[in-house]
């Protein structure tokens, strides 16, 4: 199947300009406008959205998605987006024949290709390689600038580090000039998320989201939840301590959480107060 070219994508989403809701949602309002001064001939409208945790609009509109890093995390949002009717680029392993291998095995709406390609003329790029290998791969990833990233790293292993005070997500960012840089599925692992994804509507899962540019963040949001999860905006990359690795006490990185519990945990972190204790389902 061709790729979308990005004045039909932006022609596809044109109808939510007014925040007003299509089909049988006519009416709704929805607190998401599409701001066109930032548009160019490779990008999407910038979206922005208004108060509240969830950050997704209703509706879905197809992406195509460059993931770099194909193991189990990329592996993983690239099955779930192929199934929701997304389009993926495979790219970046040490067997080229692996991502080759695996773009047949999810069917016409996947390709392998390099990270240079999964950055251009993609909606979004989800980099899910090990921590020691984020520079190579943003190296070959090339220039990044108005390129909307999902970091879904954590810092193991060897490479680089965060300093004293400083959030991986601020440290990574500072790695990848120009983009437009977010953070997310980084708190679960890879076979949890492939098991409670598309749950019921009331039992789906959080991906958080953190990130300092709102429209980005909300086009991410959108992405995450086409997949079958309710995504949630954490803020900014200066105050996503608790969503990044190691699990521990006070932080909901490695933790199930479900929407009424993430909101209180947002509603702490912008108080500047302990997160409530971490929640139990049946």
């Amino acid at each position: 199947m061709p790729a979308p070219h990005q004045g039909q994508l932006r022609k596809r989403l044109a109808h939510r300009d007014s925040g007003a809701c299509p089909g049988p949602l006519a009416g709704i309002r929805l607190p998401l406008t599409c701001d066109r001064s930032d548009q160019s001939a490779h990008r999407p409208g910038r979206w922005r959205y208004g108060p509240g945790t969830e950050t997704h609009s209703v509706g879905r509109t197809m992406m195509k998605i460059g993931i770099i890093g194909a193991g189990r995390i990329g592996g993983n949002v690239a099955r779930q987006a192929v199934r929701a009717g997304h389009e993926v680029v495979l790219s970046f392993s040490r067997n080229p024949q692996s991502l080759t291998d695996f773009a047949a095995e999810l069917g016409e709406r996947a390709r392998a290709g390099s990270p240079r390609e999964a950055v251009t003329d993609t909606d979004l790029t989800v980099l899910a390689v090990p921590w020691s290998t984020i520079d190579s791969a943003v190296q070959q990833a090339g220039a990044l600038d108005g390129t909307i990233v999902v970091d879904t790293t954590n810092q193991f292993g060897p490479g680089p580090g965060s300093a004293a005070g400083q959030t991986q997500a601020s440290f990574n960012a500072s790695r990848m000039p120009g983009a437009r840089y977010t953070k997310s599925f980084n708190t679960l692992t890879s076979a949890f998320q492939e098991e409670v994804v598309g749950r019921p509507v009331d039992e789906r899962v959080v991906q958080w989201i953190c990130g300092d540019d709102a429209d980005a963040k909300a086009v991410v949001a959108d992405f995450v939840a086409s997949l079958g999860y309710v995504p949630i905006d954490l803020g900014g990359i200066a105050g996503c301590t608790v969503m990044e690795s190691p699990r521990r006490p006070g932080a909901v990185y490695g933790e199930e959480y479900r929407r009424k519990d993430a909101e209180a945990v947002v509603a702490a972190v912008r108080a500047g107060e302990a997160i409530p204790p971490t929640p139990e389902y049946g």
